[in-house]
């Protein structure tokens, strides 16, 4: 894998280590005298830049840079392997949970990607649901949960069960704090659920496309109707009410080029305080959206949600969050623990798997509930290293971790996801100048 990634943006030069995270603004002399695993020779570099730089600046330089790689913040080792192993003897739990409480939905989104992934004529039984909550408090002092469809307003009796059976294991000193999730469509909502949501202090995440003309294209109901003006009636009754509301937008080909202005919209007319972006759902061939088109749209959410002081959850965040630590980014999943303490997400389906990934599901990566255990074997599946040589060479690698296992299992004939990893990459290269 490369050692050393360099590059220009908005006329200055940059130098990063990719095993260390160091960033090195250099100069234009600098930047014709490193390799991509090592020092260019010291001979050949004099020759080659004699014309521009004389002898005594190119050796002053030259040794400027040896020092860097003794300081062992240039060329610096990859410790993968020594990181990844660190924790094999620790012990694993579930710290997330998302439970598709229901795979009905009362509209017919036209993107919609749980319409490939469940069968609809399954749905949970109210015994699953409860020992997968259970489980979920056996395994995290803070668990976290995601009602989920279809639209789980559907099955608002589980919702209320739910949030009993947290609020109870609290009060027993089981676990010291919960959160409840839950992403709707809204147009579901009636005082009674309102009351619900707002007694309970419970807020909701709205799913929106943009303003009407871009969410009633595909966010339609059984009879091809747009639900723009319901979703809004719904969203402004819970605000009014004193409900805390968010939206989640998914980027597609019909509002990616608008997103920023789509966020900041909502942002501004309903007085928001935090906005979700979803991720593309990759596809046979990854990523049906440019790349790098979202990851420019993404810069330009980050910047005005800062100003603004908005909360921001959205792809890419995780690649600032790994830059701004300098922390090593060794498997591409979401671990919420440590290497010594891992802590994953999951997902249960109402046929009664459970997915190893809190997202997607696939049959190579599922098992009955009533015969899981969170072990080794998980682990290995959240942690594999599926890179491909293409990733060997790119700045973003140590950053992003490379594909998840989950997208390995999905993509098909092709190596990477190549949207994906444009957006990566721009993301990283921004996040390293600011």
């Amino acid at each position: 894998m490369a050692l050393v990634h360099k590059f220009i943006q908005d006329g200055d030069y940059y130098l990063i280590d990719v095993n260390s995270g160091s960033v090195h603004i250099i100069d234009e002399l600098i930047y014709n005298m490193v390799g991509e695993d090592e020092l260019l020779d010291k001979e050949d570099v004099i020759n080659n830049l004699k014309d521009k730089w004389s002898k005594e600046e190119i050796e002053e330089a030259y040794e400027e840079l040896l020092d860097l790689v003794k300081e062992e913040v240039l060329y610096s080792k990859d410790l993968y392997e020594e990181i990844a192993m660190a924790g094999d003897e620790s012990e694993s739990y579930i710290k997330a949970l998302c439970l598709n409480v229901v795979h009905d939905c009362n509209l017919r989104c036209k993107y919609c990607f749980v319409n490939d992934i469940v069968d609809k004529s399954s749905n949970i039984t109210e015994e699953l649901f409860c020992k997968a909550v259970e489980m979920l408090i056996q395994n995290s002092r803070n668990p976290r949960i995601q009602y989920f469809g279809g639209e789980p307003l559907l099955r608002m009796e589980l919702i209320e069960l739910g949030h009993e059976i947290l609020n109870a294991a609290k009060k027993k000193g089981q676990i010291d704090s919960f959160i409840e999730e839950i992403v709707t469509n809204g147009t579901l909502l009636t005082k009674d659920k309102i009351d619900f949501f707002v007694n309970n202090e419970m807020g909701l995440i709205f799913s929106v496309d943009g303003w009407k003309e871009i969410h009633d294209k595909n966010r339609v109901d059984i009879y091809g109707k747009g639900s723009f003006n319901t979703v809004i009636e719904k969203f402004q009754a819970f605000i009014e009410s004193g409900g805390k509301a968010e939206i989640i937008i998914t980027p597609n080909k019909d509002n990616i080029e608008l997103l920023d202005q789509i966020t900041q919209f909502f942002v501004e007319t309903y007085d928001l305080k935090k906005v979700s972006i979803n991720a593309p759902q990759p596809n046979e061939k990854g990523w049906d959206i440019d790349g790098k088109t979202l990851a420019e749209k993404i810069i330009n959410i980050y910047l005005y949600c800062e100003k603004h002081d908005i909360l921001l959850s959205a792809p890419g965040m995780n690649l600032v969050q790994n830059l701004l630590k300098k922390r090593y980014q060794i498997f591409s999943c979401v671990n919420y623990g440590t290497l010594k303490h891992r802590k994953w997400g999951m997902y249960l389906l109402g046929t009664g798997k459970i997915s190893y990934c809190n997202v997607e599901c696939s049959e190579n990566s599922e098992e009955w509930f009533n015969n899981f255990n969170i072990g080794r074997k998980i682990d290995q599946w959240h942690m594999k290293n599926n890179y491909s040589e293409e990733c060997l060479t790119c700045l973003a690698y140590s950053v992003c971790g490379g594909p998840c296992s989950m997208e390995r299992e999905m993509i098909k004939n092709v190596e990477i996801m190549h949207n994906k990893c444009a957006f990566n990459k721009k993301i990283v290269e921004w996040a390293l100048t600011r």
